[in-house]
């Protein structure tokens, strides 16, 4: 599950699954071989628009399936919008 502030609405999410970190969308080390490592939620398999706007969400369909004892990885990112007067919330 995922809830938000007062005042702002999830309008995005991406979602990504997999048997290892390295199954997950991430940036590359430099060519010094520094850095890299964080998640880049554009790439995801799993991106969802909503329209309007929720203040929460909690149920996907993945599509992965685990065996019992593995763990699989999950990466989750949402984007946000501050509400705006007049604009009608869902959720």
């Amino acid at each position: 599950e995922a809830a938000i502030a007062d005042g702002w609405v999830i309008t995005e999410v991406h979602v990504a699954v997999g048997a290892t970190l390295a199954n997950i969308p991430q940036t590359k080390p430099n060519k010094k071989g520094l850095g890299g490592g964080n998640p880049i939620p554009g790439l995801f398999p799993v991106n969802v628009d909503i329209d309007p706007g929720v203040t929460e969400t909690d149920w996907f369909c993945l599509g992965y399936n685990w065996t019992k004892g593995e763990s699989p990885v999950i990466a989750a990112h949402a984007v946000v919008s501050q509400i705006q007067p007049g604009y009608t919330v869902s959720g």
